[in-house]
């Protein structure tokens, strides 16, 4: 394949994988609208903790090796060694479907005493019981993810994440009525309805477990499909010495040390804090639910956005300073900044205005403290989206053992944290929220103090940050006015015409502070409403 059809492949690529990480998100949020829907709070109690197990395990174990073993494979690859490829993607996978199944034995066996020990209560042994099973078919369809895009072509393994997604999502939802019935009959017979809500909350884990079966045999039919083109030019090899079994682990462990562990410290970090959270006796029995559905929901699509407007700045950076060329690198991160700041802070602003009518139109609550998590997650979903642009430009301009020691301050800070507002006397939840939302102002703080220091653009951070900041402001605080006269109105439509005016106030006032320069606005999507009342007031 030429340079440029590789490009142009790889270009598909990533837009199909845009499109997919959005419809996954999608079926993410229509699952927890739903289950908070049927199980309450409560309920969501038993799935966050059961979740949060899961998803370390998922990411550390097979979601963190994926970029890794891709690259392994590539590499191989790349020099023609079908046969080494091959044998890197063994060895890897042998390793961690060993890993997952040590530790998906011993969930399956201990799952009573291990809920209990990390989060004060044994009814989540239920639904982690089915997320041990999971386990055991997600790491390896993930392994073989990274092998397939390792080949070049990662098309595969998009779609049957959606296919995944889709089946159990409809699991979720065809089986939660029985399940919810079998937890109803258990609690009457024990008189405890805590059994109600934990069994209840077993769909979602039963759809994890669905999807995951569904994604692995998938893969590994589309894997056996292409096996004897993979066979022929193994056999059409001239070189038959293949690495040793030693040096591949080796490259692999060195390589997961140094990036997936601090890539995903964010979500140890809040493991951690759940953890300490759950063993503390003055916390809501509600409390774990509110804060999973709270702030997750409101994290991830502008987590996901961030990513996806970060990821070409990445790779325009690494381009730029392999010529050492600062000027160019001082005007793309400017330029970057100001889109990711133009981009998320609309949403968080509208979330935070309309967090009482979000509450009750989506979740089916008007809890006060449910509310001020969602606002607090906003302020966390906006530092984070902020972290993950200062990690990635600090990837590219940063020592490795620097960024290895500010991620490792993030979660010693979130840990320190959350003692001192817990001896402080503060709720359990609170405690919660505000160290994960101190740990990472502290790592942003500190990270892009670094980052901007190479590149020098203290003086853009006007029109970069602040003035997007204030522009956001204000809109939230005109939208909250919208949204009390409003009050009577249906809350759909409440919702959709404050969204539509947070776009446009936030729009206006950007064009009014002269945030973007005029040669920008040709590479931002969407400009067609700002750029023409640009022009009206006479602009340009």
């Amino acid at each position: 394949m030429s340079e440029r059809n590789r490009r142009t492949n790889y270009m598909k690529q990533s837009g199909v994988r845009g499109v997919a990480s959005w419809l996954i998100l999608l079926m993410f949020v229509i699952k927890m609208i739903y289950m908070s829907y049927k199980n309450g709070m409560f309920g969501m109690t038993f799935y966050a903790y059961s979740s949060a197990l899961f998803m370390m395990v998922y990411i550390l174990c097979g979601f963190a090796v994926v970029p890794i073993l891709k690259k392994m494979v590539f590499f191989q690859i790349h020099h023609g060694s079908y046969r080494n490829g091959t044998k890197v993607y063994r060895t890897v996978s042998g390793v961690m479907l060993t890993v997952a199944g040590v530790i998906a034995v011993i969930l399956f066996l201990f799952s009573a005493k291990i809920s209990l020990v990390l989060f004060g209560t044994g009814l989540c042994s239920f639904m982690i019981r089915i997320m041990a099973i999971a386990i055991m078919f997600w790491i390896p369809a993930l392994c073989l993810k990274g092998y397939m895009e390792g080949l070049g072509n990662s098309m595969p393994g998009i779609f049957s994440d959606v296919v995944a997604h889709s089946i159990g999502l409809a699991v979720t939802i065809l089986f939660q009525p029985a399940f919810a019935e079998y937890g109803r009959k258990v609690a009457a017979l024990v008189r405890q309805d805590s059994y109600a809500y934990a069994y209840a909350a077993c769909s979602g884990g039963l759809g994890l477990l669905i999807g995951g079966i569904v994604n692995f045999l998938l893969l590994l039919c589309i894997r056996t499909v292409f096996g004897k083109e993979l066979r022929k030019r193994i056999h059409g090899e001239e070189m038959r010495k293949t690495d040793s079994t030693q040096d591949i682990l080796w490259n692999f462990f060195g390589s997961y040390i140094k990036t997936a562990f601090v890539e995903h410290i964010g979500v140890v970090l809040a493991f951690v804090l759940l953890v300490l959270y759950g063993r503390t006796p003055e916390k809501s029995e509600a409390g774990a639910g509110m804060i999973y559905t709270g702030i997750w929901v409101i994290i991830l699509p502008a987590a996901l956005l961030a990513w996806q407007i970060v990821m070409p700045f990445v790779r325009h950076l690494s381009a730029i300073m392999k010529q050492a060329d600062f000027h160019h690198a001082k005007e793309r991160m400017s330029f970057y900044l100001k889109l990711l700041s133009y981009s998320i802070l609309p949403y968080f602003s509208a979330v935070f205005a309309l967090a009482p009518l979000l509450g009750k139109v989506l979740f089916d609550t008007e809890q006060t403290d449910f509310i001020l998590f969602m606002r607090i997650g906003a302020v966390i979903g906006c530092l984070l989206c902020y972290g993950i642009f200062f990690r990635q430009a600090g990837n590219v301009l940063l020592k490795p053992y620097v960024r290895n020691i500010y991620a490792g301050l993030l979660g010693i800070l979130g840990v320190i944290f959350w003692f001192v507002l817990d001896r402080s006397g503060m709720n359990p939840q609170l405690c919660f929220v505000y160290a994960y939302m101190l740990a990472c102002l502290s790592y942003i703080l500190l990270t892009g103090f670094m980052t901007l220091k190479k590149i020098r653009i203290y003086n853009r951070l006007l029109r970069s940050v602040v003035l997007p900041v204030a522009s956001a402001v204000f809109a939230s605080a005109v939208v909250f006015g919208v949204y009390i006269l409003m009050e009577k109105i249906p809350g759909w439509i409440t919702v959709l015409v404050c969204g539509v005016v947070v776009y446009l106030l936030h729009n206006i006032v950007i064009v009014l502070f002269d945030v973007f320069e005029q040669h920008e606005w040709t590479e931002i999507p969407a400009k067609k409403f700002p750029v023409s009342f640009a022009r009206l007031i006479g602009k340009y």
